[in-house]
Parts: C-alpha cells; structure tokens; sequence
C-alpha cells in the first residue's frame, strides 16, 4: 500500500491589492488595441495628420500616422510591463507598497505626457480622445491598487479572501 502523498501547495488567496492589480492589467492589455483601433476604423491620427501638414502626400501622412499609433500602442504595453511587475513582485509579499506607488507615479507621468506631448505642426501628437483614453482607463484601476497598497486588509477582508 503506498502511503505517500502528494503536496499541494496552499492557493494564495485574492486580496483587494492583487484584484486590482489584475484588473489593471486587463484593462491596460484592452487599452493597446486602442490606437491599432483607430488605425482600422476611426482615422482620427490620420485626420490630425492631415490637418497639420496639408500639403503632405498621402504616404507621408500614412507613415506619420502608423509612427503615432505604433508609438501609443509601445507606451501602453510599457505599461502592461509596468502592471505585470507590480503583480508578481506584490504576490511575493515583498515591496507591495514601494512598487505599486512607484509604478503609479511613473504611469501617471508618462500617460499625463503623452496627453499633452505635441511638436512641429502638432498641437497634440494623439487626439485627445485616444490620449484621455489611455489615461484614464488605466488610472482607476491604479488609484484602487494604490489604496490597497497603503490600507493593510482588515480582519474582514481577509475572511472575505
């Protein structure tokens, strides 16, 4: 009779950190379809392309118009990144707190530039629509995630967990 057994380890339990975090994640992983979205369909890069530089031909505004939008879809799967080490370094228990305000800071940053970011005949380089997308979409998720970073879970909480 073989009495050995094998060991599971324990699940780790969902706290509100960890939830938000994913959900993070999964809104950022949508948010990147966005400017490859309006490439295909809405054309609202093109058309601010086009209004700047009128006299552009129809290839240059193409290639300034796929630049725009390749470069909002990198900074959005840098956030992915940035969302994806804050999960794993928060589910090994260790600098929850400084990684996640860490992460924040630098999103807030880098997505509040991209709002405003223009040159050369760009008053913006991204339409407001897409750059307050990119912005907001991800910035509940990260307000929540950083509040539970700075409550520890109460006694509930983790009865709820």
């Amino acid at each position: 009779m073989d009495t050995t057994r094998t060991h599971t380890p324990p699940r780790t339990r969902s706290t509100p950190l960890t939830r938000s975090l994913y959900i993070g994640l999964a809104l950022q992983i949508l948010c990147i379809g966005i400017p490859l979205l309006d490439l295909l369909a809405f054309n609202t890069i093109e058309s601010q392309v086009q209004a700047a530089y009128p006299d552009w031909s129809g290839d240059q505004v193409q290639l300034d118009t796929t630049a725009i939008a390749i470069g909002l879809a990198i900074i959005t799967a840098l956030g992915i990144l940035a969302w994806a080490v804050a999960l794993l370094v928060t589910r090994r228990g260790r600098f929850g707190r400084s990684t996640v305000t860490t992460m924040f800071i630098i999103g807030l940053c880098v997505a509040g530039s991209v709002i405003g970011m223009g040159g050369g005949a760009y008053e913006r380089f991204a339409p407001l629509w897409i750059s307050l997308t990119l912005f907001i979409v991800p910035l509940l998720p990260g307000l929540t995630a950083l509040v539970a970073a700075w409550h520890p879970p109460t006694t509930r909480d983790r009865a709820v967990a």
